[in-house]
């Protein structure tokens, strides 16, 4: 009874912010594109695996590894088109080589250690390794920490490993010594990032099931409903793949993100509703960054992001301490994560943990329901996450994305309001 009783506050609240508001429509080409978009997906993967493996067909295969993945599809005598992929790997440009491994990753761990294994030898593309080493340590037992330790160190020099922050990153995730979890309570204090507006994307380690958001105003005070419980919306942070953080397309890295306001994507999987612009430290300059003008450094480092964290949890160089996971991602080449909502469709996924929410390439993602038929919007709670943000005149600021709990293990609101200080 009370979650209905706060399902119907919540609707309430949001009727109230969007009073008035012209519905949300797909434009026509997409609303059709998305009508017939499975069965056209799957004659596509099977025109295009159908193709003979070579330079020319590289790109109609990367194709079909995404819209499988997408879609959560395997077509009949996927193993043979495995086996010439890897027949065909030392040859393919890098695009192809990480298309494929991520396939494999999101689709068929495990199946393939052998050939992996193969391929964690020959490579000497940072990336490619990164990825081969994600898959194989699927099979902790057999491809334990210290032997990707000591593949790392054989293939590559000290000056090699030291001057890539990917490789760095490895030696220290493979190594004996590990980082205490993190008490997500910390960050709530209001000596967390002071006199900022944060919105908080609490995750469970796995991230099979959606995490939640919340928002703490500028004041240290948190958003609330309109019968004063803590307002709150669900939001994924998971990608297709569901990847380490710190390859391209992998989850969303815990950490600091900058916020920096409202767009609209071009792209039709995300849709037209308002998303939400976010920065990792490498993808601007650490005076925007830490939003302060005095800061005239234009070279990132440690020192420079420290200075947003308590003093108790600040790092001399390459952690696996989870606040610097944005820092360390951005530092080895991803970028553009925001948090939208989605036009992709949930059924793709039904028989997950998180459905029906939908994974993307690496941000965080919010729920929303489309009328293919008619291009309506017909729910978002991204919607009504962005209406609730211009409600605060919350425009800027930061968002930390952190791990907490029980993997797989859904949040509460009483969960979410036993961690933060008493709402004020």
């Amino acid at each position: 009874m009370r979650f209905i009783n706060r399902l119907f506050i919540v609707i309430a609240f949001h009727l109230s912010l969007t009073a008035g508001a012209q519905p949300i429509r797909l434009d026509e080409a997409v609303a059709a594109t998305k009508r017939n978009e499975q069965q056209r997906l799957v004659k596509m993967v099977n025109t295009n695996l159908a193709l003979p493996i070579s330079e020319e067909a590289e790109l109609p295969w990367e194709s079909a590894f995404w819209a499988m993945e997408l879609m959560h599809y395997t077509p009949a005598g996927i193993g043979e088109k495995a086996f010439a992929a890897f027949k065909y790997f030392s040859q393919a440009e890098y695009s192809f080589q990480r298309a494929f491994l991520e396939w494999l990753f999101a689709l068929h761990p495990v199946k393939y250690n052998k050939q992996v294994q193969v391929l964690l030898n020959q490579t000497k593309e940072p990336r490619i390794f990164a990825l081969c080493c994600a898959y194989l340590s699927k099979s902790s037992k057999t491809f334990s920490s210290l032997f990707l330790l000591n593949t790392l160190k054989k293939k590559f020099t000290k000056v090699e490993i030291d001057n890539s922050p990917l490789l760095q990153y490895l030696s220290v995730l493979y190594s004996p010594k590990k980082e205490k979890p993190v008490n997500p309570e910390f960050i709530f204090s209001p000596g967390f990032l002071p006199n900022q507006p944060v919105l908080y994307s609490l995750q469970r380690p796995g991230r099979n099931v959606p995490g939640m958001l919340i928002i703490r105003r500028a004041n240290g005070s948190f958003v609330n409903l309109e019968d004063g419980k803590l307002f709150s919306v669900p939001q994924l942070a998971r990608s297709l793949s569901s990847l380490p953080f710190y390859v391209s397309l992998g989850n969303t890295p815990q950490g600091i993100f900058l916020f920096t306001g409202f767009d609209i994507s071009k792209s039709i999987a995300i849709g037209p509703t308002e998303n939400l612009q976010l920065q990792m430290p490498f993808e601007t300059t650490p005076g925007k960054f830490l939003r302060d003008s005095t800061v005239t450094d234009t070279v990132w480092s440690f020192a420079l992001y420290n200075r947003l964290l308590p003093a108790a949890f600040r790092q001399n160089g390459y952690s696996t301490h989870p606040l610097y996971e944005t820092y360390i991602a951005s530092a080895a080449g991803r970028d553009e994560i925001i948090a939208h909502g989605t036009t992709v469709n949930p059924e793709y996924y039904k028989n997950t943990s998180y459905h029906p929410f939908t994974p993307t390439v690496g941000c965080l993602c919010t729920k929303e329901f489309w009328n293919y038929q008619s291009g309506e919007r017909t729910f978002s709670d991204q919607q009504l996450l962005v209406d609730v943000l211009k409600k605060e005149k919350i425009s800027a600021g930061y968002l930390v994305v952190v791990e907490t709990g029980k993997a797989g293990t859904p949040f509460t609101i009483e969960e979410l309001r036993s961690i933060i200080p008493r709402n004020k």
